[in-house]
């Protein structure tokens, strides 16, 4: 594994996870959900099926062993937050920002948030 790779932790059923939002997690959620990873609109209109296909893929490179079925089973209305916000600092890590020494870079806007703010 490349450890220079962003990561978030996230903790699950007492055990911590690590996530990163990589073009293996970004290629999982374009499969499961047919949507953009870049768009706000898979931020925007997150139901349990993106919630599932995203953290599936956040996890996946750093946790193959996890299944879809697992979560389904163990994520519920109490750890929500703790999921999106976690998803939200590895997708943050992962995206450069807008100017790195003078250098224009790619940096689209922060998941859930709008990008004329």
């Amino acid at each position: 594994m490349d450890s220079a790779k962003p990561t978030a932790k996230l903790t699950l059923i007492g055990k911590q996870y690590t996530m990163a939002f990589d073009f293996n997690a970004m290629a999982i959620i374009q499969e499961e959900t047919g949507k953009n990873p870049f768009s706000e609109e898979i931020w925007n209109n997150l139901g349990p099926i993106e919630v599932i296909a995203m953290l599936y893929g956040f996890l996946n490179t750093y946790h193959p062993e996890m299944t879809k079925d697992w979560l389904r089973k163990n994520i519920h209305i109490g750890n929500m937050k703790d999921i999106i916000e976690s998803m939200q600092e590895a997708w943050e890590k992962s995206i450069p920002d807008a100017e790195d020494d003078g250098e224009k870079k790619i940096n689209p806007s922060s998941p859930g948030k709008n990008s004329g703010q």
